[in-house]
């Protein structure tokens, strides 16, 4: 299914338009680590004390960062920056061995986002009482995707009045389908929509710059511009970010209202909810229900 007209500005799932792959990385996240020590040195996907290089000293700002300062950031694998590195895995629910691999990177990662500003509170919480690690489980998606985007959507929910247990089932259950709940980025190099006026693509390199992006795909200069107004961030003159986290949230929070998706939810007819997020009423419905059938056991 192609992109409609720029008049009635929409999302397009993924199928709608070609293969897409994730591609938010947040601003502040640690590099890959290089350590040198007693290992011997070159690269180390895993630092522990006695390492020494420009990657403890990344580690050691970035634990700095999310409230748990080693000290000097000397480069230095010692005693303090093990012990600042077991309180952060503690806090994080982590395995605490003082020891910095994939894990903890991601981890700091999250930490260096912080939570979405907004300026005004939410409304209220959204009726979602399962844990991060069980809405990971029930999707089968990676529980880091989960972590770095579910808490943005919510909070994107709760701004919008949108707290009900159904819209959260299936928003999880389109979202855990449509891009394993991450904002993603179309593949193919948008020339495909050059020149598409329905689309507002009426300028040079309009295609491939204003090709989709986000939880859904968010496609032609038109779609951008009115999404942009309509959260008061310039889409139209940065692209990507509808990429991040929040923002990505927010643009799928007001198509959810525009296509009144809670009156549908709201009385469990998941049939019309797909319908209006995938423009076929059956495609990927039985993966939808699937991953609503085991968010739904876990609550029970």
């Amino acid at each position: 299914m192609f992109p409609i007209a720029a008049s009635s500005p929409r999302l397009y799932s993924w199928h709608q338009t070609r293969s897409v792959t994730p591609a938010w990385t947040p601003a502040y996240a640690p590099d890959q680590w290089i350590a040198s020590g007693p290992r011997g040195g070159g690269h180390a996907a895993l630092l522990m004390r006695g390492d020494r290089g420009e990657g403890v000293a990344t580690l050691q700002r970035a634990l700095a960062r999310a409230g748990h300062s080693p000290g000097a950031a000397d480069g230095v694998f010692g005693p303090n920056t093990e012990r600042a590195l077991r309180q952060f895995q503690q806090a994080r629910g982590l395995r605490v061995d003082g020891l910095a691999g994939e894990q903890v990177r991601q981890a700091l990662a999250i930490a260096a986002w912080g939570a979405p500003q907004t300026s005004s509170a939410p409304k209220g919480a959204v009726d979602m009482p399962l844990s991060d690690a069980q809405i990971a489980k029930a999707l089968n998606i990676p529980l880091i995707n989960v972590q770095r985007n579910w808490p943005a959507l919510k909070q994107a929910l709760a701004q919008a009045g949108i707290t009900s247990r159904n819209d959260a089932l299936a928003l999880l259950a389109i979202m855990g389908r449509e891009s394993h709940l991450t904002p993603i980025l179309e593949w193919d190099s948008g020339w495909a929509y050059q020149g598409r006026r329905d689309l507002g693509n009426t300028q040079p390199g309009d295609g491939p710059r204003y090709k989709g992006r986000g939880y859904l795909q968010l496609t032609g200069r038109a779609n951008y511009r009115h999404y942009g107004r309509l959260l008061g961030v310039d889409l139209e003159g940065s692209p990507d970010l509808a990429l991040r986290p929040d923002i990505a949230a927010r643009i799928l929070v007001a198509y959810w209202k525009d296509r009144q998706l809670s009156t549908y939810t709201a009385r469990r007819d998941w049939r019309t909810t797909n319908l209006k997020i995938a423009g076929e009423a059956d495609w990927g419905l039985a993966p939808m229900m699937s991953n609503l059938r085991r968010l739904e056991s876990m609550l029970a």
